[in-house]
């Protein structure tokens, strides 16, 4: 984060941090940093779930992408919006997500990082993601693996406690083993 981002964050919506908010560093290893490098730079992007905009300044600032985002908490939407063209509140389980999105064409690339989780229904709403990628844009997705290392720390610690953030984070309804992420990507009619 840039002092430019720090400064046009507190103006925005105060110092407070929001639960889903974290550093990128843009060089390392992590799945936010190879989201944004996967992205590219000068894109149309849809970022799906973009929460207060961790990943979003990045693709903005450092990418310079042009964004078009969904949120469903109002509290991110503040802390996201200075780095948007246009920020729409959605629930992604209600179906009709789809249709506020009906005058803003398809996009170079469809951002969901760590959101499919949150879904009651993940392979609808990936399918329906897929139709706003241009023929030659691309879906970038990341998804908590549940064989990570931190979970089996949890089970040997007998120790499954939900949390406010994290692969264990409360608001996690599924969870995915590589199978089942390779079965989302194939994406069967």
């Amino acid at each position: 984060m840039n002092q430019e981002d720090v400064k046009e964050m507190s103006k925005n919506t105060g110092d407070k941090r929001h639960v889903y908010e974290y550093p990128v560093d843009l060089n390392a290893n992590t799945a936010s940093a190879r989201v944004i490098r996967m992205v590219g730079k000068n894109k149309k992007v849809l970022e799906i779930g973009a929460g207060p905009g961790s990943i979003t300044k990045h693709l903005r600032h450092a990418n310079n992408c042009r964004i078009i985002a969904l949120e469903v908490d109002g509290e991110a939407i503040k802390k996201l919006s200075p780095f948007c063209e246009r920020v729409y509140q959605a629930n992604l389980n209600d179906t009709v997500w789809t249709d506020i999105l009906e005058n803003e064409g398809r996009f170079d690339a469809v951002v969901a990082a760590d959101v499919l989780e949150h879904l009651y229904d993940p392979l609808a709403v990936l399918k329906q993601m897929v139709g706003f990628v241009c023929d030659d844009g691309c879906l970038v997705i990341s998804l908590p693996h549940v064989g990570h290392s931190a979970i089996h720390a949890c089970l040997m610690d007998e120790d499954f406690e939900y949390r406010d953030w994290g692969l264990l984070d409360r608001t996690h309804i599924r969870f995915f083993g590589i199978k089942n992420i390779q079965l989302c990507l194939i994406m069967p009619d």
